[in-house]
Order: C-alpha cells, then structure tokens, then sequence
C-alpha cells in the first residue's frame, strides 16, 4: 500500500510536467502530435501490458512482473535525469537554429526564470478554463469505460467467454491509441494550413464528438456481440481524436504556465 501511495506521488506530477515540456520542447504547429504520441501511449500500454504480465508470470513467476517493470522505469529513469533538461536553451546539444524554430511557438525566449507566480486570478476568471474543464469531462467519461470496466460489460453483460474476452477487449484501446495519434496530426495539419488556431483546435474536437456519439448508440442497442465491438472499436477510436488537440489547447492557453 505504501508503494502504491508513493507511485501515485510521482503519477501525479507526469502530466503536467509533460505538458510544461511540451510547451518548451514544441512549437505550437507540432504540440498536436507530440501530445497524440504521448497520450496513445497510455491506451497502448493499457491494451498489451497485461499480455505481457501474463506471458512473464508464466515463465518466471508473479514476482518477476515487479522485477521487470521496475528494472525498466529504474533505467528510464536515469536515462531522463542524464538526458533531458527543462528549456532547449540548456540543452548543449540544441543549437541556436532549433532553439529560435522551437520559441515561435514557446512562452519565452529570453533568460530561465527560477521562479514565477502563477496568475490564479487570471485563470479562475478565465472562461475558457472551465469550458475545457467540462469538454475533459465528457471525454474522461467515456474513455473510463474502455480504460476500466470494457472486460467487465463484455463478459458480464455480452457474456462472452473469457477467451475470447481477451481477443476482443484490447481491439477498441489500440483504435483509440491510433485515434489520439490521428487526431494530433491533423489538428497540426490544419492549423499549419489555415493559421487558425482556435478551429484547428474546436474542429477535430467537434469530429470526435459527434462520431463517438454516432457509434456508442448502436453499440448500446445491438445484440449480437461482435457488430458491438465493433462500434465499440469505432467510437473509442473518434473519442480519442479530440484527446492530443484538447491537451494542447491547455498549452496554448496556458502558455508559459503550462503544467
């Protein structure tokens, strides 16, 4: 239980300092991608990772699962710490060329502060705050279903047997990790071709939307179980389109007090 309080301390602090990176690593013409990649990792890791927990507690023990995946975040640990540095301007191996290339769409380009104070005021009066803070929610409302309880509604509601459970439940993540990859580049895509930012942004949002909604009814109304995950398959993966653009509208909003 202590671990797990522990692992949920360092949890915590991921996303926002992997969008306060974003926000100084990424112009705003790539931070749709950058943050489809990040984020489809997530689904990604959800849909084959107890694959391969099973696959390693079968050869070598349930013990070994917890050697394994600590060994990994150990190293990847050390490799960040030695790798990675907060602005490019302290990175030796950025020169002066990326630097500017990155700051056209960055908070600052001028010294590194040590420490600023955050405009809560600013951001508690801010409409748009809240308005992102309602369109996360209807999405985290409908991702929850495939991250946590997909198994669960297949095989007690579907009653699909538990082999086949575990064919099918990881098809509608790995849509969705696609999906967020997918809406990352086209809302670079868009903004690169239109100079809108605001649209880029709200239209694959509006896509997204309107598409999960338009596969998550027949899903809830058909009785056979493969055309259901099939819509399944098709609504996580129009879900997830709005998940990169969302995260990086934070970004442009919050600008240099992202994360």
């Amino acid at each position: 239980v202590v671990i797990r309080f522990i692992f949920g301390l360092g949890e915590a602090a991921s996303w926002p300092a992997g969008t306060q990176a974003m926000q100084f690593w990424y112009p705003k013409s790539e931070r749709g991608l950058v943050n489809g990649v990040t984020h489809s990792c997530g689904q990604f890791a959800t849909s084959i990772v107890p694959l391969l927990g099973v696959a390693i507690m079968a050869a070598w023990g349930w013990r070994s699962i917890f050697h394994i995946f600590g060994t990994i975040g150990i190293v990847w640990a050390i490799g960040w710490w030695m790798m990675y540095r907060e602005r490019p301007e302290q990175h030796k191996r950025v020169n002066a060329a990326e630097a500017a290339y990155i700051r056209d769409g960055a908070a600052t380009s001028g010294p590194v502060k040590k420490k600023t104070d955050i405009p809560w005021k600013l951001i508690l009066t801010c409409p748009a705050t809240y308005v992102l803070g309602i369109a996360w929610s209807a999405y985290t409302y409908t991702a929850y279903f495939f991250w946590y309880w997909m198994p669960t509604y297949l095989l007690e509601f579907r009653h699909i047997s538990l082999k086949n459970m575990g064919y099918l439940a990881p098809l509608p993540l790995f849509a969705g990790a696609v999906g967020v990859v997918v809406g990352g580049i086209i809302t670079d895509y868009a903004y690169r071709k239109t100079g809108n930012l605001k649209w880029s942004r709200r239209g694959i949002c509006i896509v997204a939307m309107v598409g999960s909604a338009i596969f998550a009814i027949p899903a809830g109304t058909m009785d056979k179980a493969v055309p259901v995950v099939i819509c399944l398959i098709l609504c996580n993966f129009f879900v997830s389109l709005c998940s990169a653009a969302t995260w990086a509208v934070s970004i442009d909003i919050a600008g240099g007090y992202a994360g």
